[in-house]
C-alpha cells in the first residue's frame, strides 16, 4: 500500500506514520510548510509541504495513493480564535474530499473524535451509531468534527469510500506539540492544575488509535463510523490514577462540575484579555469531561479485531515521555 497522511507531524498522526512504516508500507506525507519534521526524520517517508486548501498541490500528493488517512486538524487545549478551527477541520476536510475524488486514490480514512459521539437519553451505552446531541457542551473543535463527519458521510452516500475513526481522548509518549491531553499531564506534574472536579471522557492509548486507522482501512465499511479506545474514565479517576503512576499529590481543592466550567470561563476571558497562556483548565476542556456516557466500543473493536490496552499503560509512557522531554522531575 501506498498511503497518504495528513497531519503526521500531529501525535497521533506520527505514531500513524511509524506504525505504517514498520508494516512494510509506503508513505507520503502531507504537511504544513513550516511543520516541525523532527519526529518523522528516522521514517523512510516522502514529505509533501503544502495548505490543505492548496488543491494543485494536494491534488498532486494524491498521484499513486492507494489509501488516504487524512488526521490534520487544529485541536488545542485552548483556542484565542475559534474560527480558525472551523477553517482548517471543516474546510479542510471538504478540499481533501474533493481531492480523493478527482484522484480516485483508494479508500478514505477520516479521523474524527470519540466529543462527536452524542448520549443516549435512557442511559444505555453510546456506540458509534449514537448521533451527536451534547451541543449545548461542545464547543468549536467539536462542532467542526461534527460538520466535517457530515461532510464525509454525505461524500460515501454518494459512492467515494470512506470510513471514519473516533479515537478517544489519547494518552501516551511522543507527544511534542503537546496534544490536549499531553498538556494536562504536562499541568498534572508541575503542579499547576489547581483543583479536582467531576465528568469524564472516553480515553485511549495512542497505539491503540494508530492501529484501529489502519484496521479501518483493511477492515471497514465504507459509511460507517468505528469508536477506538479503552474505557470511560472519570476525571477524577484519572487524576488519582496520574498521581499513583507518577508519585505527584492530587490537587487538594475539589469543585463541583457547574463550579469548575464558570471557573474554566473566567480563565478563558482573562487569557484573551490580557493575551496571557493558555489556561490550566479552560471551559473548552472541560466541556469535553461532561458526566460519562457510558461508552460502549465493543462492535468497532470486533470489527476491526482490536484489543486495547490497559490505559495505565499508555499513562505511564505519557508521563514518562514528559517527563525525559521537558526535564521533569
Amino acid at each position: 500500500m501506498r498511503a497518504l497522511v495528513t497531519g503526521a507531524s500531529g501525535f497521533l498522526g506520527g505514531h500513524l506514520v511509524r506504525l505504517l512504516v514498520r508494516q512494510g508500507h509506503q508513505v507520503r506525507v502531507f504537511v504544513r510548510p513550516r511543520s516541525d519534521l523532527t519526529r518523522l526524520c528516522s521514517f523512510s517517508s516522502e514529505i509533501r509541504r503544502g495548505e490543505l486548501t492548496d488543491r494543485p498541490l494536494l491534488r498532486a500528493a494524491l498521484d499513486g495513493c492507494d489509501a488516504v488517512f487524512h488526521l490534520a486538524a487544529r485541536h488545542r487545549l485552548w483556542e484565542r480564535r475559534p474560527d480558525r478551527v472551523l477553517q482548517v477541520n471543516v474546510e479542510g476536510t471538504r478540499f481533501v474530499l474533493a481531492a480523493v475524488q478527482e484522484a480516485a486514490c483508494g479508500r478514505l480514512v477520516y479521523v474524527s473524535d470519540e466529543a462527536t459521539i452524542g448520549r443516549e437519553p435512557d442511559d444505555r451505552p453510546a456506540t458509534e451509531k449514537t448521533r451527536f446531541n451534547l451541543h449545548a457542551y461542545a464547543d468549536a473543535y467539536v462542532l467542526s468534527k461534527v460538520r466535517a463527519e457530515e461532510l464525509v458521510l454525505a461524500a460515501a452516500r454518494a459512492g467515494t469510500d470512506a470510513v471514519i475513526v473516533n479515537p478517544g481522548f489519547l494518552f501516551g509518549a511522543d507527544d511534542p506539540r503537546p496534544s490536549p491531553s499531553g498538556g494536562l499531564i504536562h499541568r498534572f506534574l508541575t503542579g499547576r492544575l489547581g483543583y479536582r472536579t467531576g465528568g469524564g471522557c472516553f480515553a485511549a492509548c495512542v497505539t491503540d488509535a494508530a492501529l484501529g486507522l489502519l484496521r479501518a482501512w483493511e477492515r471497514g465499511v465504507a459509511g460507517q463510523r468505528y469508536l477506538v479506545g479503552t474505557r470511560d474514565l472519570p476525571f477524577e479517576e484519572l487524576l488519582v490514577l496520574l498521581a499513583r503512576l507518577s508519585g505527584r499529590p492530587l490537587p487538594a481543592r475539589y469543585l463541583p462540575f457547574s463550579l469548575a466550567l464558570l471557573a474554566g470561563s473566567l480563565q478563558e476571558l482573562w487569557a484573551r484579555s490580557l493575551g496571557e497562556r493558555a489556561p490550566a483548565l479552560p471551559r473548552s476542556l472541560l466541556r469535553r469531561f461532561v458526566a460519562p456516557k457510558g461508552v460502549d466500543p465493543a462492535a468497532s473493536e470486533k470489527q476491526l479485531g482490536l484489543t486495547p490496552r490497559p490505559l495505565a499503560e499508555g499513562l505511564e509512557e505519557a508521563i514518562a515521555w514528559c517527563r525525559q522531554q521537558r526535564g521533569l522531575r
